[in-house]
């Protein structure tokens, strides 16, 4: 998300999607953590090449919906998203709101279905 320009801050941790077990690396370079999601979720990425590999990255909407999955249980009140300081205009710009909505559905989750309901009415 902090590529597309839809957070002010640089993120600490480096977090990547996975289907295999969640994991956190520390090493020189930086704090790197893997997160586990289920099977039928992993999708909406694309190749980039990054520094000098090619590397996988999400898709702007399934960055965001990816992160709302991820932290769903601190996001459930509106007054918690407004503190992410997202940049709204650039989400407009570069969303496909029916895109995050489809991914959205994939995990089959009330809450982050509501939250990204409330994040769309935003913008």
């Amino acid at each position: 998300m902090y590529e597309d320009g839809f957070i002010p801050d640089v993120p600490q941790t480096i977090t990547s999607i996975a289907t295999k077990k969640t994991s956190f690396i520390k090493i020189n370079l930086g704090q790197f953590s893997y997160r586990k999601i289920k099977s039928e979720c992993f999708i909406g990425y694309e190749p980039r090449r990054y520094l000098s590999y090619d590397v996988m990255f999400a898709t702007p909407e399934k960055a965001l919906v990816d992160f709302f999955y991820l932290n769903k249980q601190r996001l459930q009140k509106s007054a918690q998203i407004k503190e992410l300081r997202l940049n709204y205009s650039g989400l407009k710009e570069k969303i496909d709101k029916e895109k995050m909505r489809h991914y959205g559905s994939l995990y089959k989750s009330p809450l982050l279905n509501r939250l990204l309901k409330e994040l769309v009415a935003q913008f």
